[in-house]
């Protein structure tokens, strides 16, 4: 009888401890799963907004680059109205526009992770602000085909940034 009481007692515990290490494998592979599910949804978060910055700085470095052209041939205009080059004041519309394009470029730049993307898109955005800050037509001449040679490699860097994101 005492035998039985024993092997009762022990069945008990060792049923006790089964329940024990099967509740802590439990909890701890909800526990895991939990953070792997945590860090998927960061990750994807991270690549939405990565996304979403890249596209942003496509368009406002594309409308930059045009406005930028704008004042271009605005001072070319001026210029063959006898206006000597660099002395000519573009449209105060149009200087605000390149303002908050700048603005916006140089805050979207700063969210962007590749580090070379962001060399590129700040290398052009100096080429393009110093288009309007020339002495002569021939200087901005040359840094125009800089500033498109500039943006053509911001395109493709950004198309392959964003290829990796998806």
């Amino acid at each position: 009888m005492i035998e039985s009481a024993l092997w009762g007692m022990v069945g008990t515990f060792i049923g006790a401890a089964a329940s024990i290490a099967t509740t802590w494998i439990s909890t701890n592979n909800a526990q895991l799963l939990h953070e792997k599910k945590w860090k998927d949804e960061r990750q994807t978060a991270m690549q939405d907004f990565q996304r979403e910055t890249l596209i942003d700085i496509q368009e406002s470095l594309h409308d930059l680059f045009r406005r930028i052209y704008q004042a271009y041939i605005e001072d070319c205009t001026a210029l063959r109205s006898g206006v000597a080059w660099g002395k000519n004041e573009i449209s105060p519309d149009l200087d605000q526009d390149i303002l908050l394009l700048t603005r916006k470029v140089s805050i979207l730049t700063e969210r962007i992770s590749d580090d070379e993307l962001r060399a590129l898109i700040k290398t052009f955005v100096m080429v393009a602000r110093s288009v309007l800050q020339t002495e002569s037509k021939k200087d901005s001449d040359s840094l125009l085909a800089d500033m498109s040679q500039q943006f053509e490699q911001c395109v493709v860097q950004i198309g392959t940034v964003l290829r990796r994101n998806y």
